[in-house]
């Protein structure tokens, strides 16, 4: 991962490329994907993405490690020494499938959790293996449309 990071730094990885895969972990009946972002992406700034995979590789589930904007001067507030070193609110998201409402398409976003500073490596893969087993409830959940 250092080395990648490296190489982003020094532009020679493409330059369209955002993320890449760290590890494939085989579990019961499952396999869950794990990539590291290059550099924080998408509107949440996501910094690693899994995706949770059945026995038909079916998707299951999609686990993101983010750390949204939006969230920062909240966390400024109540963490001001952290925030003052530059550290960031993170947290662990998770988006499956949801019920179909008549003829449109929902997502179920769950929040399984915060992280002051940006997690390890370590931390992030337990993080996303807990989550893809079932080991961790969300804080919360809600069903969306998927535009």
């Amino acid at each position: 991962m250092a080395r990648m990071a490296d190489l982003y730094k020094r532009g020679v990885v493409p330059a369209r490329m955002q993320q890449y895969i760290v590890e494939k972990v085989q579990e019961p009946g499952k396999s869950i994907l794990i990539w590291r972002s290059l550099t924080p992406w998408g509107n949440y700034h996501v910094y690693d993405y899994a995706r949770v995979l059945d026995a038909n590789q079916q998707l299951l589930l999609r686990i993101t490690v983010e750390s949204d904007d939006i969230d920062q001067p909240l966390f400024a507030k109540e963490h001001p020494t952290e925030a003052a070193a530059g550290k960031r609110q993170f947290s662990l998201d998770g988006y499956k499938e949801g019920p179909m409402r008549g003829t449109q398409r929902t997502e179920v976003h769950m929040t399984f959790g915060f992280m002051v500073g940006e997690p390890t490596y370590d931390e992030v893969r337990a993080d996303f293996l807990k989550a893809a087993m079932g080991q961790t409830a969300p804080l919360s959940d809600n069903v969306h449309p998927v535009q």
